[in-house]
């Protein structure tokens, strides 16, 4: 599990870090890294090469992005994450409300509020635990990957092209049906094979025409001839089913 601390205070950060480190020292069936920024740049330029984090302490009042668009930002990459609000205001409260945060804390903050906080998004996860499946890559490399994060898998000559929300990974030995068949056991009635050659995640569909579908990755997937009618309707019964 990765853990973010992001505060534009240094004496904020140094006061955090070991409070959270306490915290993780007691909790030993977790295995967490944590990691500190000083700015919301920083924070970015490291979602961008190494994915979004799981759990997430937000100052929110920082130039350039305010903790609120940086907790949207981690959402958009990663939204099973816990959002955790440190702030010297409670102006913000309705915005984290609406962001589902996991606690909102004012400072000055104490031990035992960061204890709290950090508990209520361990039991978000308990409740949500990701469904997980094995990437063997290129050069011995074995990645682990949330099923529900993957948008769609194409087949290209050898290997199978996974595309996930942060990334694309070339899977070098799983065929597309051992693909198929992995999914259909993790979320059932969530992919579906528009084409030959292709699984999609249909929560990472955006628009379908008669002979194609638009992904939020920015993909498009050919539809099989004379299929679109029961591809629309899987699709729109799977979406109502999430509501």
């Amino acid at each position: 599990m990765k853990i973010v601390l992001c505060d534009d205070e240094p004496q904020e950060l140094l006061k955090l870090c070991p409070m959270v480190e306490t915290y993780l020292a007691k909790t030993r069936d977790m295995k967490a890294e944590l990691f500190a920024f000083g700015s919301p740049e920083a924070l970015m330029d490291d979602m961008e090469k190494h994915g979004a984090a799981d759990i997430a302490l937000l100052d929110i009042m920082m130039p350039g992005f305010s903790g609120i668009e940086l907790a949207e930002r981690i959402r958009r990459e990663n939204e099973g994450a816990a959002i955790i609000f440190i702030t010297s205001s409670r102006d913000f409260a309705v915005e984290a409300f609406e962001l589902k945060a996991a606690h909102y804390i004012v400072k000055p903050f104490a031990e035992e509020k960061i204890a709290e906080a950090l508990a209520r998004a361990l039991t978000h996860f308990a409740d949500a635990e990701p469904k997980r499946i094995l990437l063997r890559l290129k050069n011995g490399i074995v990645r682990s990957v949330d099923a529900a994060q993957i948008l769609c898998i194409e087949s290209v000559g050898a290997v199978r092209a996974v595309t996930t929300r942060h990334g694309v990974f070339e899977e070098t030995r799983r065929t597309l049906t051992e693909f198929s068949e992995m999914l259909a056991a993790l979320c059932p009635g969530q992919f579906i094979s528009p084409y030959r050659g292709y699984i999609v995640n249909q929560e990472a569909i955006e628009t379908m025409t008669v002979n194609e579908m638009l992904l939020s990755c920015g993909s498009r997937v050919p539809i099989k001839p004379n299929a679109y009618r029961a591809i629309r309707a899987a699709f729109f019964e799977w979406s109502f089913s999430r509501k």
